[in-house]
Parts: C-alpha cells; sequence; structure tokens
C-alpha cells in the first residue's frame, strides 16, 4: 500500500503522519503494527524529491512517500527529512481519513530498534549507496538532486566522503 502523508504532527512524543486515504484502517486493523523490516529510498513526487519508507509486516509492505516539507498547521510547515534524522523515531503514527485530529482512527507503527535496523542508519545507509552510485556515474539528474539534498541535511553523520 502507497501513503503519501499531506500533513505531519506530533503526539505523546511520536511523530503522526496524516492521510486522507481511509483504506489505511484496513490495511492496518490493528492500533499497533510491529514493522518487520524497514528499508529506505529516494523518489520523486509531484516533481520534488521524496523520501520513501518502506516499511514491511506480516508478508506485507508499506510505501511511504515523504516529501521534504509537509505542513503542521494552515500557516506551518516543517523539514519532514530533518525531523526524522535527528528525532530518530522508534515509533511513527498514521493517522486517516477526513481530518487529523481524529485520533480514533491513527496506527502506531513500532519500527525495528536492533542495531542497523533504525530509521536513521537506514537512512545513513541510503545515503552511502547513493553516493557510490554518483562515484560510479549511475544516477540520474533526480537522484543526484535528492541525494545532495539528503547529504546536506546530514552533514558528517551521513558516514560519506
Amino acid at each position: 500500500m502507497q501513503i503519501i502523508p499531506r500533513a505531519l504532527g506530533q503526539t505523546e512524543g511520536a511523530l503522526v503522519f496524516w492521510d486522507d486515504l481511509a483504506e489505511i484502517g484496513v490495511a492496518l486493523p490493528r492500533p499497533t503494527q510491529v514493522i518487520d523490516e524497514l528499508s529506505v529510498g529516494l523518489g520523486v513526487l509531484e516533481g520534488a524529491p521524496s523520501l520513501i519508507v518502506y516499511a514491511s509486516y506480516g508478508g506485507q509492505t508499506l510505501e511511504v512517500h515523504l516529501p521534504r516539507e509537509l505542513p503542521t498547521s494552515v500557516e506551518g510547515a516543517v523539514d519532514v527529512w530533518e525531523v526524522l534524522w535527528k528525532w530518530r523515531p522508534d515509533v511513527l503514527r498514521l493517522r486517516y481519513g477526513e481530518s487529523p485530529a481524529r485520533r480514533e482512527r491513527e496506527v502506531a507503527l513500532l519500527l525495528p530498534k536492533a542495531p542497523g535496523e533504525s530509521l536513521a542508519e537506514k537512512m545513513r545507509d541510503l545515503a552511502r549507496r547513493m553516493e557510490a552510485l554518483r562515484r560510479a556515474d549511475a544516477l540520474g539528474a533526480d537522484q543526484v538532486g535528492a541525494l545532495e539534498e539528503l547529504l546536506e541535511l546530514m552533514g558528517d553523520d551521513a558516514g560519506v566522503e
């Protein structure tokens, strides 16, 4: 299932992504879902770079496409990639349906915590792999732009030279 959040918020110390797609409740019927495996990729969403979080559970995979920026309110927005990198969350919450305020329509995704399996570590691994591809001149212009944005965000913590 592909999810493209429309807003980002926070509750109880967890990041909350909201999408108006009601089918999320069908695909994830339990209030808490343990994610077995996590991977990260880069793509393009509406002509701009997006971070794609692949969250696998019970033989299924969610694709959460995250643009660089998402609204947090009518007046404000936040750099989603930076928030993920700096917060290094263990839990992501997905709210769905007609309003981001409806807490009863929420699924908590418990992310892997084992060494090498966290979201931040997956972002770092992605940066390393993509940098190797860039050095081999195997990336397109969109991918190079997305990689440069990711590396700028991660700074020296990227582990890429």
